[in-house]
């Protein structure tokens, strides 16, 4: 197609296509989108980049995640928020070359991030044993009789659903060969139409129907706005 059927980018179209999932058809297309768009960037981006270090900080410090790219702080709309390689510093370590190596499995279990969540764990543990010992009993005998209703739910269910299977699939059987059946009757009805409709066609049209070759009694106001649109609201290429 010609280069002039399309519109050249805009400077703001990576801002404006950032917050959207789908590209723009045309110009007209992006225009519209410019005022939600700005809108966003000068509201919500500040608050979502102040997020983003907040998340930074604590997968980095906390939770052991590299290589974070802190260019996507300043430019979101240019960087991601990761960059390289990525490992987590509880199990791999980088090396001097850059490779990225697992610890051994000693070292891993003794990481100063998993020795706390061993012990948040382990008083959890015991505030929840202290607090629930004396209703386990009768509450394992609820569980077990639960249990038990259950399983005796599921078997009933399915003998009755055995027992049901056979006279249901007689049915489909009887059915799906009544819908073929109509399907091959109504296939025959369309192209016995399109032999009738071919041989009543007529063929008067021009080969090439556009707003040019429309007589002048025919290019209504619509027509007419349309065709003026077509030229203001180019598509992007790629779109």
């Amino acid at each position: 197609m010609d280069e002039k059927s399309f519109a050249p980018k805009p400077r703001d179209y990576k801002l404006v296509q950032y917050w959207y999932d789908t590209k723009p058809l045309d110009q007209c297309h992006h225009r519209k989108r410019r005022f939600v768009a700005y809108l966003l960037t000068l509201t919500v981006l500040p608050l979502m980049q102040i997020a983003k270090v907040l998340g930074f900080m604590f997968g980095n410090v906390v939770v052991g995640l590299t290589l974070i790219n802190w260019r996507s702080i300043f430019k979101p709309f240019t960087y991601g928020a990761y960059c390289g390689q990525r490992y987590w510093k509880v199990s791999d370590y980088a090396d001097k070359n850059g490779g990225i190596k697992a610890k051994k499995w000693w070292r891993a279990l003794l990481n100063w991030r998993l020795i706390i969540i061993y012990g948040l764990l382990a008083y959890s543990l015991t505030i929840l044993f202290a607090y629930i010992a004396p209703y386990l009993l009768p509450l394992l005998a609820i569980l077990s009789c639960l249990a038990l209703l259950v399983f005796l739910a599921v078997v009933i269910i399915y003998l009755l659903n055995k027992s049901g299977s056979t006279s249901a699939s007689r049915r489909f059987g009887r059915m799906r060969k009544t819908e073929q059946k109509l399907k091959k009757k109504n296939e025959l009805l369309r192209q016995r139409q399109n032999r009738e409709l071919e041989q009543i066609a007529c063929y008067l049209l021009p080969e090439e129907i556009s707003y040019a070759t429309l007589p002048k009694e025919k290019k209504t106001v619509h027509l007419r706005f349309q065709h003026l649109k077509s030229t203001v609201c180019r598509p992007f290429a790629g779109s």
